[in-house]
C-alpha cells in the first residue's frame, strides 16, 4: 500500500509572548501529533505583525496558512486538514474557506477544513459544559466571559452560547469587545444579580494585546477597571480557553471527524 503526504495545519492568531504558546499552542500541537502520527502537524499565524515580532525577538520563524498550503501541495501532500483556532465562524473562517476553494479542483478536495470552536447545536452544548466544568465561581460571584466579538454575522453564536449557559446558571454572562453582546450590556446583567465580586474569563484562544490590556489591564477603559467602578470585587483569569485541556479536546474532536470522513472516502 502506497502512503501518502497527509498534513494538518493549526491556525491561529499567533501569540508574541513565548510562553503563552508554550502553555497553549505548542501544548495543543503535541496533543494533535500524539493522536495523528500519520500525519504531520504544523501551526500558522494569520498575523503577519505576530510573525515578524516573533522572528525579530526570538529568530523563530512561522507563516501565513496559504505560504503553508502552498508548499504543502507542491511537496506532493495529498491530504491537508486546516483546524482554524476560532472561537466562531466570523470572517477568518471565511479566508480560510476562500483558501481551500483556491486549491481545490472538483471533486479532487486537497484541503479540508475541520470546525471552528462555535458552530452548530452540539458545539454550543459542549462548551457551554466546558466552561461550566473548569471555571470555579464563589457564592455571590459572577462570571464574565469575555470574547473578542464581531461585526460578522457568526457574532450571534455568542448569543447562542449564552442561551445554553442560561439552560445550565445564571451565574455566567457573556460580553464582548464588539458585537451585539457589549460589555456595557453584560455589566448591567451582572448588577442586576445583586452580587459582590466578578470572575473574568477572557473567552480567547491565545493570549494578546486584547486580554493583557483590554480586558485585564490597569488602562482606565480595561474591562477590569470598568467592573471596578462599579462597585465589584474583580479577579482576572490570566488564561486562554486553549491553556485547558477540555478545550484542546473539543478542537481535536473536531479534527478527528474531518479524519474519520477522509478514510470514509
Amino acid at each position: 500500500m502506497i502512503s501518502i503526504k497527509k498534513l494538518i495545519v493549526i491556525v491561529s492568531f499567533g501569540s508574541v509572548s513565548k510562553l503563552k504558546r508554550q502553555q497553549s499552542l505548542d501544548i495543543f500541537l503535541e496533543l494533535i501529533s500524539k493522536n495523528h502520527p500519520n500525519y504531520e502537524v504544523v501551526q500558522g499565524f494569520t498575523s503577519q505583525r505576530v510573525i515578524d515580532t516573533i522572528k525579530k525577538n526570538e529568530g523563530i520563524e512561522f507563516y501565513l496558512p496559504e505560504q503553508i498550503v502552498a508548499k504543502a501541495i507542491r511537496d506532493g501532500y495529498e491530504e491537508i486538514i486546516i483546524q482554524p483556532l476560532n472561537i466562531i465562524a466570523g470572517s477568518e473562517n471565511e479566508k480560510i474557506q476562500e483558501l481551500a476553494r483556491k486549491h481545490n479542483n472538483g471533486d479532487n478536495e486537497i484541503v479540508k477544513i475541520s470546525k471552528s470552536l462555535l458552530s452548530d447545536t452540539d458545539s454550543y452544548e459542549g462548551v457551554a459544559d466546558a466552561i461550566t466544568k473548569v471555571i470555579s465561581r464563589e457564592e455571590e460571584e459572577m462570571i464574565l466571559l469575555v470574547g473578542h466579538g464581531s461585526y460578522h454575522i457568526s457574532d450571534s453564536q455568542y448569543t447562542f452560547l449564552q442561551k445554553y449557559l442560561n439552560n445550565r446558571t445564571s451565574s455566567f454572562v457573556v460580553g464582548n469587545l464588539m458585537g451585539n453582546l457589549t460589555i456595557e450590556k453584560a455589566i448591567k446583567k451582572i448588577k442586576n444579580q445583586k452580587v459582590k465580586g466578578v470572575k473574568i474569563f477572557p473567552l480567547m484562544i491565545t493570549v494578546g494585546k486584547h486580554m493583557l490590556e483590554d480586558i485585564g489591564g490597569e488602562k482606565e477603559d480595561s474591562v477590569k477597571n470598568m467592573l471596578i467602578k462599579e462597585g465589584f470585587d474583580v479577579t482576572f483569569v490570566d488564561k486562554s480557553i486553549l491553556e485547558y485541556h477540555v478545550f484542546q479536546q473539543i478542537y481535536l474532536k473536531n479534527i478527528e471527524e474531518v479524519v474519520k470522513k477522509q478514510m470514509e472516502e
